[in-house]
């Protein structure tokens, strides 16, 4: 199972989100074998030449790809994460909330 890993980024130090989002994809990895983390920080390299737009771009293509979403607690605070939800409730994808045990 692909499991989409959201919550927000913009505002956030890199360093900090990067790590996040690593140590919810490695948690997603350790419980179980089958189950395969996206994590946008990723697949989606930060640069300065790119705009919100592109980031989203790639990563709702990405998602496209899931079985799955998992929403870290900070997802409602993120306008990105929010549109993520969204789209995956559209696409009936399992949806998990809160952070990874």
């Amino acid at each position: 199972m692909k499991i989409y890993i959201s919550g927000k980024i913009t505002g956030l130090e890199i360093a900090d989100a990067e790590k996040k989002f690593a140590d919810a994809a490695e948690k997603v990895a350790q419980i179980s074998s089958e189950h395969v983390p996206v994590n946008p920080m990723a697949i989606n390299l930060i640069s300065p030449e790119k705009t919100w737009k592109d980031y989203m771009r790639a990563d709702i293509d990405a998602l496209f790809d899931c079985d799955a979403i998992l929403m870290l607690p900070c997802w409602i605070d993120s306008k990105g994460a929010k549109l993520e939800h969204i789209i995956a409730d559209a696409l009936g994808l399992k949806i998990f909330y809160g952070e990874v045990k």
